[in-house]
């Protein structure tokens, strides 16, 4: 039933009253309405889970649109959406190109048919293709101890 604390309940900590002369930034500010607010959240909760009312509903519902709203603000201020799209442009600039890419697979298309048409090869004089395969692929000539 309770969200935070133990068995017997959530640890009480005495609220501490603030003045309008206190300095500090505007996210210690903000962080601290959350902290009231979610407490107040926490309550209502709990007491939703024992009685069923209209207007412990109606406070949740209040509660967790506020607190929606000081996150979106907060995110705002700290202009996260700016910097998570700042992040994706570099993640995007260290990708390979399309050439790149398609370089990288004709090479490796390239090695693979080397590869078939030395073993063809080899059948056709006569020599053990299973020489050819090294120890790194699932060829004949690898053993799995």
């Amino acid at each position: 039933m309770f969200e935070e604390g133990d068995e017997i309940g959530p640890a009480y900590t005495a609220p501490v009253k603030k003045s309008l002369e206190e300095e500090g930034t505007r996210f210690a500010h903000l962080n601290d309405l959350i902290d009231y607010l979610g407490d107040g959240l926490i309550a209502v909760n709990n007491s939703l889970a024992r009685y069923k009312n209209e207007s412990d509903a109606a406070r949740k519902t209040k509660l967790e649109g506020a607190l929606a709203l000081i996150q979106g603000y907060q995110e705002q201020m700290a202009n996260y959406s700016g910097q998570k799209w700042a992040f994706n442009n570099m993640l995007d600039d260290c990708a390979p190109t399309r050439a790149t890419l398609n370089a990288i697979k004709a090479d490796r298309i390239k090695a693979a048919e080397d590869k078939k048409n030395a073993a063809i090869k080899a059948a056709q004089t006569g020599a053990d293709p299973s020489r050819l395969f090294d120890g790194s692929d699932d060829s004949p000539s690898s053993s799995c101890v």
